[in-house]
């Protein structure tokens, strides 16, 4: 077991296993949204450093911080290839459904995971809005307390693939809805720490 997966599962407040399997990332994935927090602070106090593993571990599971996507998802990328899945990180673009409006390009960051043959998103830094489980590309519905999560193969001006929710939140005062809404759309290929700094260049630039 690596040093971060053990500071992983000491942050997170889960008994360290040897062994991660697919079944195991509901209960991880829940435990990260309940215990590190979505939070911008170094980019209000204008301390913010390059993104790499070594100081994401640091700031996120030694020092107890939060951070944004492009924090949130590497790290878990990192946990998780850490534990032998086969993952990459990758980057998309949000859509504000209010405005009709894109955000940032490439300003959101993500893993995906195969197994078995299925590839799933991994999405643990969208604020408020988690699937709390793997998301399958197949199409298939994800269920979680802040509404439902799809994803979608359809090729945009921001990437090759969309994630889609259905909001039932209750607990952010949301009004539940019966239609799908984009969330963002995103790349399949591979992102790496050039593009994962350059997201959060972007994103410090608005």
């Amino acid at each position: 077991m690596t040093d971060l997966q053990k500071q992983f599962f000491s942050r997170l407040h889960i008994k360290e296993k040897e062994s991660i399997s697919f079944e195991d990332l509901n209960e991880i994935l829940y435990a990260m949204a309940q215990t590190v927090p979505f939070e911008n602070l170094d980019i209000i106090q204008g301390k913010v450093k390059e993104i790499s593993k070594e100081h994401l571990q640091e700031k996120i599971l030694a020092n107890n911080r939060g951070g944004l996507c492009y924090e949130l998802g590497p790290i878990m990328y990192y946990f998780l290839k850490d534990c032998g899945f086969d993952v990459h990180l990758v980057s998309g673009t949000v859509y504000n459904a209010a405005s009709a409006t894109w955000a940032v390009d490439s300003g959101h960051v993500a893993t995906v995971l195969k197994h078995n043959k299925q590839s799933y998103l991994i999405e643990v830094g969208f604020g408020s809005y988690l699937p709390l489980a793997p998301v399958p590309f197949s199409g298939e519905i994800v269920h979680s307390v802040t509404g439902d999560y799809r994803i979608r193969k359809e090729t945009t001006t921001k990437g090759n693939y969309v994630l889609e929710m259905r909001i039932n939140n209750e607990l952010l005062n949301a009004a539940s809805s019966q239609e799908w809404t984009l969330g963002y759309a995103f790349y399949i290929e591979k992102a790496d720490e050039n593009i994962v700094n350059e997201a959060q260049k972007n994103n410090c630039r608005t």
